[in-house]
């Protein structure tokens, strides 16, 4: 339910301007519209400074947990003395750990060389005597050594099975031509470089006390981190506050939820010198949106957010969305064995996170999971395990066999519902004559899927009396004709009507059926999810060697390894397309509107908020930022939806080939056609994860972070789809050929898709490192 909000206009002289703010900071309910920040290089300073401590903070907070942190270390006296000592100690650290790293490394390259002296080797260099180092293959280096001994003497240090390290003497400036890996000169022998590593180390942990006493300084460093985004707060409201009177007044935009509006007009009774008008939201009005849903849809709000919120004034479809989405999950991960992992995850999360985003997310795990188990079960799966095999007398759900019909069912279901929702958004907020037209197609869809649809179902499933042949379903149908052709745009001519409804026809027709057929995903990946569980079992107890112990511990590290890949990627999958149904079906048929923004109201910032977060942060002066960010979204989501256009295409062609042969396949063919369309999906994904970046405060790391990320998924995408189609086109034409390998198809396909899977992963690190 999106919650009714008050309007407020205030007007103030500009003086009065910091202590209103505070006032209304401490009130803790007023969102003030900042429309068009632009800021200063004061501004950028401040939320550097603000950057800076956010970071620290984070890195503080891991220190804590570490074994280093001494928990009796002395706090700072001041939080910026805490920040300025943890930004030297932090410096230094790194380039230890970095010198660290490097001197390790030279200690391994020069392990096989044993012990020398550097400053003999300095003075045979000096007289004309030079040592050169080389790796070679075993083979290689007994095959030619002969011949490099004419050219030089060749002595070797180490040897291995398969390596031999050696060195020639030489002069300088000599040619050698060795057909072996000349490496450089070694600067220290393998011990010296160990001694070094440790004394690295050791200065490493001589940092731990400052580090200790910045960890023991958090509070104080949150505390100014807290004052330092209050001000900003107070920045961005006075700078795009509306000058008047030469500067004398402002004029400031608020707004406030209506059930608490009162306490805020108190407030604004009692303080000197400002005048205000309250008004009711207008359709024009940026109106911010709040949310106030019952706790079960509270949990799919993250899932909504993910897209935007909804304009005020219009429904909010996470009550709606979150019964399908869950269902959706569970259909496509399809196992209750899987379903106990994730439920045994989203328990541990709930006993671990005790509020906030965390434990929204817990709760969305195993809302998620409990779909899982009882779909699961409802078709009889256990990890790939037929259950109908050890319960034949209980008649498990035949997922492969049915549900084909099924899933087009459900989408058409969530399509009419979305469609009844729209009938009652649009009738509330423009009159019932402006709803009309989508009732008339409500009604020729409904009318459709009862007469025609249920029997292909179940055939037993007749409405007597109203049949594709009876009058009642003609009635209705034709009801349905004259209100999609003739109200489609009320107050116009009829003929106008009428041929605006005769274009709508045809782009209705094509939008609903392309709907639809998109819930064909459901099989798909409930199918591939199934038959890898199944083929991994087969390869446990199929490779297995017949030793006792042996056998068991193989059986166990297949299984595991195997199940934990179908577990990642289906999970990944289960969470992706349900959400694409959502955003794309379900939300075009609800006649869903974006809000501008969503409602923040001015407040004290203290250790009770969200930790180490701050929310439009980050900017660059540069234009460049934005530009990149942009670049590499149009890469995600372009390259990406080429990727399955030509993926689909591919497929579909060999599917109008092999229906020459065969066309009693047609559903095998669709379902195979389907398949490379999914990358399209994880560029869309992908962006909703890096949307929330695109603002005029991005920074210089984000922008070029993005273009990455966009790069990487675009070049993936495409590759995945590309090959994935020729896996699904191979396929397709073997089914014409009447063969059985759908099930190896779907298999076979699924593994291209890993790796464009594997972006959405990367893409999420980066959304979270950056």
């Amino acid at each position: 339910m999106i919650a009714r909000m008050s309007k407020y206009d205030f007007i103030l002289y500009a003086g009065q301007s910091d202590d209103f703010i505070e006032r209304l900071r401490e009130l803790g309910l007023v969102d003030v519209t900042c429309r068009g920040w632009e800021p200063s290089e004061g501004d950028r300073q401040l939320v550097t400074a603000i950057e800076g401590r956010t970071k620290a903070l984070a890195a503080l907070e891991r220190f804590r947990s570490s074994e280093h942190f001494d928990a009796a270390a002395r706090p700072f006296a001041s939080g910026d003395e805490a920040y300025e000592r943890y930004g030297r100690t932090a410096q230094e650290r790194a380039a230890l750990r970095t010198e660290i790293g490097q001197t390790e490394k030279a200690a391994e390259e020069a392990r096989p060389w044993g012990d020398f002296s550097a400053g003999t080797l300095q003075r045979l260099a000096r007289r004309g005597v030079v040592l050169r180092f080389f790796t070679a293959q075993r083979d290689a280096f007994e095959k030619s050594r002969d011949a490099w001994n004419e050219q030089a003497p060749v002595e070797v240090i180490h040897e291995t099975s398969s390596t031999v390290w050696f060195v020639a003497v030489s002069h300088e400036g000599a040619e050698l031509s060795f057909d072996a890996q000349e490496v450089k000169a070694p600067a220290m022998t393998a011990h010296d470089a160990e001694a070094k590593v440790a004394s690295l180390r050791s200065r490493l942990s001589a940092t731990d006390a400052e580090m200790s006493r910045a960890a023991a300084s958090a509070a104080l460093i949150e505390r100014d981190c807290n004052r330092l985004r209050e001000e900003l707060q107070r920045v961005k409201v006075t700078a795009t506050a509306e000058a008047a009177a030469d500067g004398t007044l402002l004029i400031m935009e608020g707004w406030a939820e209506r059930e608490t509006s009162d306490r805020v007009d108190a407030l604004l009774d009692e303080y000197p010198n400002v005048l205000y008008i309250k008004s009711d939201p207008t359709p024009e009005d940026e109106t911010p949106v709040k949310l106030k849903n019952n706790r079960f849809a509270r949990i799919f709000e993250m899932v909504g957010d993910m897209y935007a919120r909804p304009k005020y004034g219009t429904i909010d479809l996470t009550p709606f969305f979150a019964p399908f989405y869950m269902l959706f999950f569970g259909i496509c991960l399809n196992d209750a064995g899987y379903g106990l992992i994730l439920l045994a995850m989203g328990m541990a999360m709930l006993w671990k996170f005790k509020g906030g985003m965390m434990r929204r997310a817990a709760w969305f795990a195993t809302m998620c999971a409990v779909s899982t188990i009882v779909f699961g079960l409802f078709c009889g799966s256990f990890f790939g395990v037929s259950l109908k095999a050890y319960f034949p007398s209980i008649p498990f759900f035949d997922f492969q066999g049915r549900f084909f019909s099924w899933a087009l069912a459900i989408g058409l279901v969530q399509i009419l519902f979305g469609q009844v929702l729209r009938i009652v958004m649009v009738s509330a907020t423009a009159g019932f004559r402006y709803a009309l037209s989508t009732l008339g197609w409500f009604l020729v869809i409904l009318a459709g899927s009862l007469a025609a649809g249920l029997p292909l179902l179940d055939p037993a499933w007749v409405i007597p009396g109203f049949t594709t042949s009876s009058p009642a379903f003609y009635g209705v149908a034709a009801i349905g004709v004259v209100l999609m052709l003739f109200f489609n745009s009320p107050g116009k001519n009829p003929f106008v009507n009428f041929g605006t409804g005769l274009w709508d026809t045809y782009n209705n027709i094509t939008g609903i059926l392309s709907d639809v057929l998109s819930y064909i995903r459901l099989v798909a990946i409930g199918l591939s999810g199934g038959i890898l569980a199944t083929v991994f079992n087969d390869l446990a107890t199929g490779l297995s060697p017949d030793i006792p112990v042996v056998r068991e511990l193989m059986i166990l590290l297949i299984l595991l390894v195997g199940h934990g890949i179908n577990l990642f990627m289906s999970s990944i999958s289960s969470f992706v397309h349900p959400m694409r149904l959502t955003f794309v079906e379900f939300y075009k048929n609800a006649g869903c509107e974006m809000a501008a923004r969503q409602f923040e109201q001015l407040t004290k910032i203290d250790q009770s908020e969200n930790k180490y977060q701050l929310k439009n942060s980050n900017f660059s002066v540069m234009t460049t930022a934005i530009i990149m960010a942009y670049v590499g979204v149009a890469l995600m989501v372009g390259l990406s939806g080429m990727a399955s256009c030509i993926g689909t295409s591919i497929a579909g062609m060999a599917s109008v080939g092999a229906m020459k042969k065969n066309a009693g396949a047609f559903g095998s063919y669709m379902i195979l056609a389907a398949i490379p369309g999914s990358q399209g999906l994880y560029g869309f994904v992908n962006y909703f994860i890096i949307k929330d970046f695109l603002t005029d405060e991005i920074s210089m790391l984000q922008g070029a972070a993005i273009f990455g990320a966009g790069l990487l998924t675009g070049v993936v995408c495409l590759a995945s789809s590309y090959f994935q189609s020729k896996v699904c086109a191979n396929g397709i034409t073997a089914i014409g050929n009447g063969h059985d390998v759908m099930g190896k198809t779907l298999i076979l396909a699924a593994f291209p898709e890993l790796y464009a899977i594997l972006t959405v992963a990367a893409v999420f690190l980066i959304g979270g490192a950056i």
